[in-house]
């Protein structure tokens, strides 16, 4: 535990965007400031910080993991407002790729929660040279929603993404948002494959 637990500071080119965060920046109001947004953590350390509670099952998660934690957030005094934070890929280049889809594959953790104050929601959408983002993922923790996911806490995921004609790049968001006292969302092993 301590210095080497965790941090905010995505690899290089990857952008963690808590614009949407309540209270992210301060101390005082930004929950447990470990778990203010996506973070990257050593998986063994994050497992006994949040007491497990299942954490543990994510066995396809190595080493440092992406983490959205909003259980663990919502532990200490923030400000009103919800858990809302996105990760996003570096550019990945997609000139000369043949192939009219892609996969993308990651190792995934996912424990929902849905109550009358929280809706704990996961997405991924993709942005083609710099346009407007096209959702390829939807979980949602009502299970009365036609897009609920179960109880998911150790998954490999591939998902199909319909490339554009002439598409150059492409950037991957990881969204988990309108959570509070829910549960987690965890990634690893992130790759794209070329079909």
């Amino acid at each position: 535990a301590g210095d080497a637990g965790w941090t905010k500071t995505a690899p290089e080119g990857w952008i963690i965007d808590d614009s949407e965060m309540a209270g992210v920046g301060d101390p005082a109001t930004d929950g447990v400031t470990e778990w203010a947004g996506w973070s990257f953590a050593d998986k063994a350390w994050w497992i006994e910080a949040a007491e497990d509670q299942d954490r543990s099952t994510f066995t396809l998660g190595t080493g440092t993991v992406a983490i959205a934690d909003p259980d663990e957030w919502d532990d200490a005094d923030h400000t009103e407002g919800l858990f809302n934070s996105f990760l996003m890929t570096p550019i990945i280049d997609l000139a000369g790729v043949a192939a009219d889809t892609v996969q993308l594959r990651f190792a995934s953790s996912w424990r929902p929660e849905f109550d009358d104050n929280y809706h704990q929601t996961a997405n991924i959408t993709v942005s083609f040279d710099g346009a407007d983002p096209v959702e390829v993922l939807l979980w949602e923790s009502d299970s009365a929603s036609p897009n609920y996911k179960p109880y998911a806490t150790n998954e490999a995921v591939i998902v199909e993404i319909a490339v554009p004609e002439g598409a150059q790049n492409m950037i991957v968001t990881f969204g988990c948002y309108d959570a509070g006292n829910d549960w987690w969302w965890a990634i690893d092993n992130i790759d794209i494959v070329y079909n």
